[in-house]
Parts: C-alpha cells; sequence; structure tokens
C-alpha cells in the first residue's frame, strides 16, 4: 500500500455524498433526506470542506440516508486516500449484505464478483460495470471507493462504491494499482455491522 495522503472525516463524507449522487441508485434517496433536513444539492456537491457548519449538515443527511452503513461505523477511523497492490485489491471484500454475500458465492471476495460480472451472471451488475468501464475508456471521473480495514490490513471491506470496486477489479492490473482510493482502519471494524 502507498499512502498518499491523509483524510478528515469531513473529507471522506464529502466524496460519500458525492459517490451517492452520482448513482442512479441512491441519488433519488439522498436528495429526498437532503430537502428534508434543509440541505441544497449545491450544498451536498460543494468540496469545500472548511464551513463546519456545512459539514456537520452533510453528515446528518449521509446518516439519515444510509444510517445501515453509518450508524455502526467506528468512531477511531483513521482516513486515507491510497494506492492498493494487486494482492491488495485480490482481498477486498464485500459488506456482509445482500445481494453481495450471494452475488459472490459466498465468498464476499469482489474478485470472485468481477469474475463473475465479466461473466453476465448478473446481468443488472454486469450492465453497471459495462458502463464504469465505458466512463474510465472516455476519460470520465470516477468516485473513489471508499474502504474500512483493519490495521494490518487482513480483511478489508467496501464501505462505499461496490459495483466500482467490482469494475476496478475486472480492469487490467496495471491500471488497477494506479486508482487512488479512500481507506478507512479502525482498531475495532469488527463492530461496524456489516464488517
Amino acid at each position: 500500500m502507498k499512502i498518499l495522503r491523509p483524510l478528515t472525516d469531513a473529507e471522506v463524507v464529502s466524496a460519500f455524498i458525492r459517490a451517492e449522487l452520482s448513482s442512479p441508485r441512491f441519488r433519488k434517496n439522498m436528495l429526498t433526506h437532503a430537502t428534508g433536513l434543509g440541505v441544497t444539492e449545491v450544498e451536498l456537491l460543494d468540496s469545500s470542506t472548511a464551513d463546519n457548519q456545512l459539514n456537520i449538515k452533510r453528515r446528518n443527511v449521509l446518516v439519515h440516508a444510509r444510517p445501515g452503513i453509518m450508524k455502526t461505523l467506528p468512531t477511531d477511523v483513521v482516513w486515507q486516500e491510497v494506492l492498493f497492490s494487486v494482492e491488495e485489491w485480490s482481498r477486498i471484500q464485500y459488506i456482509n449484505d445482500e445481494p453481495w454475500v450471494v452475488f459472490s458465492d459466498n465468498t464476499r471476495l469482489v474478485a470472485r464478483g468481477a469474475a463473475k460480472a465479466t461473466q453476465e451472471s448478473d446481468r443488472t451488475i454486469h450492465q453497471r460495470v459495462v458502463e464504469i468501464h465505458e466512463k474510465l475508456q472516455r476519460g470520465k471521473k470516477i468516485e473513489k471507493i471508499i474502504l474500512l480495514a483493519d490495521p494490518k490490513l487482513t480483511k478489508i471491506v467496501v464501505v462505499e462504491g461496490h459495483v466500482r470496486a467490482t469494475s476496478y477489479l475486472a480492469l487490467d492490473q496495471v491500471s488497477m494499482v494506479k486508482i487512488p482510493i479512500i481507506l478507512g482502519v479502525s482498531q475495532h471494524p469488527e463492530t461496524w455491522s456489516l464488517y
């Protein structure tokens, strides 16, 4: 693993929200919760993290929009932007939740899902993986995946970006190791209900 830079919690929340807003599946949910909490789309997409009040609002929106992910995430997470080796990429796991456990044949390994996605065994995920590959080929910006791990990286789990992680693992190894990742390391990752 190569560490590129440390990240604040506010930067990670902002990245998570931008990823959700770029997703056809999660955009409406995120905007509905934001509107209900009096936060505009412009505020959600503002990448500046200098405004602490706005940071608190965005975090609140994310907790309401994605409670299953956010409410049990450990509080001691240290965030970094990193590059992974091929071996580290091969060990990334999906969250312990449907449909990812079944999609990976109960292994939770994203590498297993990537192999299946390229074989069209799950047409919905296959189509989303193809769309991401097309965006990458056109040079479009793709939001970073967010991972959680223990300090020794013995277990690395996707927090946000399951389809993107699947798509990246279907890429060639030269491209894969150049993709920046947001990695959170916790002393107690097992406290997260989806770990």
